[in-house]
């Protein structure tokens, strides 16, 4: 993907141009994963403004991107959008096929919640968001939704808590081959261990995750 840019950033503006909102938010949905491991996260987001900005004969489709949009306004740190975004990704989310998105809006709402240190109310919707993927058998979002109970567990002082939710992610993301996602356990598996003072235990988890962020282009 990283070779073919060009083909793909010309297909996308070749959509737009053409009005072809199926074949143009199918990409960009899909190439979401891509623009968030590799820290594209402006393209991604222009990208999927503009393939948004038609009007949507699928509004599946259309909840996938927004869903996808708001993820990456979360990093980029534009929480107000995001919350527009995730909201209606959400509201559009009704087939049983979309529960993995259903799962994936309400994993950026609780973020949004904790940012907002509404601590209960991040836990509820990162635990109704854990539910819906794995009953969809879903591990990817699954495991990135523990990680998050994790962080949300550490910030009560309940680090054994945070130990156990972070294990069983870990195990998922290997499991599904996720390396994005193993990087990130590992990272939140070090600071663990740092604030246990366990750096032998710290220094090999945030090297295992340097080695997987540079394997990836992260």
């Amino acid at each position: 993907l990283a070779a073919d840019q060009d083909n793909v950033r010309r297909a996308i503006a070749t959509g737009i141009v053409a009005r072809d909102d199926t074949v143009t938010l199918r990409l960009c949905t899909a190439m979401a994963t891509f623009w968030t491991s590799h820290g594209d996260w402006t393209e991604g987001c222009e990208q999927l403004r503009n393939a948004l900005d038609m009007p949507a004969s699928d509004l599946r489709l259309r909840g996938r991107a927004l869903v996808a949009l708001g993820n990456l306004l979360l990093l980029r740190g534009d929480l107000a959008e995001a919350e527009v975004r995730l909201s209606e990704g959400r509201r559009l989310a009704t087939d049983p096929d979309d529960a993995v998105v259903l799962a994936r809006a309400l994993a950026g709402e609780g973020y949004l919640e904790f940012r907002r240190s509404h601590l209960a109310e991040a836990q509820a919707v990162w635990q109704e968001a854990l539910e819906i993927a794995q009953h969809a058998g879903d591990e990817r979002v699954a495991a990135g939704v523990l990680r998050s109970l994790a962080i949300a567990a550490a910030s009560s002082g309940r680090q054994d808590r945070a130990g156990d939710l972070l294990d069983r992610a870990i195990d998922m993301a290997r499991r599904t081959g996720d390396d994005q996602q193993l990087r990130l356990l590992l990272g939140s598996a070090a600071e663990r261990h740092l604030w246990l003072g366990d750096y032998q235990a710290a220094e090999a988890a945030y090297g295992d995750a340097l080695a997987l962020a540079s394997a990836i282009g992260d």
